[in-house]
Parts: C-alpha cells; structure tokens; sequence
C-alpha cells in the first residue's frame, strides 16, 4: 500500500483563515512543498496505513469526541528555521497538546513500520533524541520538540527574498489573522500516491461530530 495518511490540525472552513491560507498557497511561488502538503499543522505526520480505513477513522472520530474544545491563541507570520509559517503568539493550551499528544499515541498502533532503507533516510541528520521518538513514534518532532506551525513557503536563505515574503505574508493574513481562531478542527488527510498532493478526506469537530 503506497498511500500515506496523516492527522493535521486545520482552521474551520468558516473561518477566513482557512480561505486566506488556500489562496496562499495556490500563489505557487516560493511554496511548491508547502502547496503539496496543504495549509495544516501536523498533529500525526503522515504514515502507511496497519489496519483499515474505516477503523482508522472510527479511531481519530472517537478520539476528537473525546477532548474538549478549547481556543487556540492568534498565529503570527515568522520563520521557523528556513521556512515561513504562521506560528502561535502564545503558549497553547494544555488541553490542545494532550489531545495532539493523544494523537501521536493513541493512533500509532494503525502505523506501518518502515523498512531499513525507509528508516536510514529519515533518521538521517537527526540528533539521539530525535532518533529515539521516530523510532517510537514515527515522527522526530514530536511533543516537547514540537512546535505548532502552518507552512507558508518552501526553504531559504536569501534575505531579499525572505524580507519580500514575509512582508507579503504579513499584508495577506492580516484581516484572518485579526479574528479569533478557535478550536479549529482534526483532519485526516491522504496523500494517494508518493509525491502527489495530499488531499482532506474528513474533518473532525474537536469534541463533535465529523
């Protein structure tokens, strides 16, 4: 089986900055990766599916019934290591990272294990501790090495073109960014094929239904 399928934390669909992300990302420019991958926080990074999809969706349902929905602080634009992204202006809630958490634990028993050759790519650059938690959990940034964002652009150095992205960025999220964000929803995602873009399947009220 060659599909992947992930968890991703997403605005709602009414909120605008859900509209204001997709434009985002459809630009093209600067944001090729970003765009693949769709506008998202990663809550379980994608894997290759043990079971089937229909227990793996009973399984995030009945999981994202079970934690309360609690408001996220507002996002900011900022660069996080060589990429854009908006990113929190505050600590998250404690209820928000135990329901990620419960997210990376309580649904790692419907991920595949990766094959050596899959393991030696991932783990590559990576420090002992980050190895450890992909070993675990199939995913290095996780928990207290995790750090809430939503991709806006693929990788750079360039500081021209990172001052003009920003300030583009800035202007373009300004009025989504002003409007109280919510719980937002749970999302599973697939990604059909290796390097096709990956596609919403169902979302997820955080303490309702689908």
């Amino acid at each position: 089986m060659t599909a992947r399928h992930a968890v991703y934390w997403v605005p709602r669909e009414d909120h605008p900055l859900w509209a204001a992300g997709v434009s985002w990302l459809s630009r093209g420019d600067h944001r090729a990766s970003a765009t693949r991958y769709g506008f998202h926080a990663t809550v379980k990074a994608p894997m290759r599916l043990r079971g089937s999809t229909a227990g793996f969706a009973a399984a995030l349902s009945a999981l994202a019934k079970a934690h309360r929905a609690v408001p996220l602080p507002a996002f900011e634009v900022t660069w996080l290591r060589d990429f854009m992204a908006l990113c929190p202006t505050a600590p998250l809630p404690a209820g928000f990272d135990a329901l990620a958490t419960a997210c990376v634990k309580e649904l790692d028993g419907f991920r595949e294990l990766p094959d050596a050759a899959e393991r030696a790519r991932r783990i590559r650059g990576l420090d002992e501790e980050q190895v450890r938690l992909y070993d675990t959990w199939g995913y290095p940034h996780l928990f207290h090495r995790w750090t809430m964002h939503l991709t806006l652009s693929d990788e750079t150095t360039d500081p021209l073109l990172r001052a003009a992205l920003a300030e583009a960025a800035r202007a373009h999220f300004a009025e989504a960014l002003a409007v109280p964000m919510g719980a937002g929803e749970l999302a599973w995602v697939i990604e059909p094929a290796p390097g096709a873009p990956f596609h919403i399947e169902r979302r997820f009220a955080i303490g309702g239904d689908a």
